[in-house]
């Protein structure tokens, strides 16, 4: 079988060097909405936002420094000694 002759039709990809991420970052607002072309948007809850904050900061490595290790024990300790 040639499948060679079948195209996709109506499907576009980036446009010349264009990123996928870059039309990502043009269509975002500062409220943390994204809206598509046909004009639906996407709201993101600030939940998921600190949630995304955070997951930056993992990646980083900014949890592992000796200040942040230092000051998280501390707060869970607190929290422990409430509970009690």
């Amino acid at each position: 079988m040639d499948i060679g002759s079948i195209k996709p039709q109506g499907v576009s990809g980036p446009k010349n060097n264009e990123r996928v991420s870059d039309k990502k970052d043009k269509a975002k607002t500062s409220s943390g909405k994204t809206s598509a072309a046909g004009g639906d948007t996407l709201s993101i809850s600030s939940e998921a936002q600190k949630l995304s904050r955070v997951f930056s900061r993992i990646s980083s490595g900014y949890y592992n420094s000796p200040e942040v290790l230092r000051e998280t024990a501390q707060r869970i300790l607190n929290e422990l000694d409430k509970q009690e």
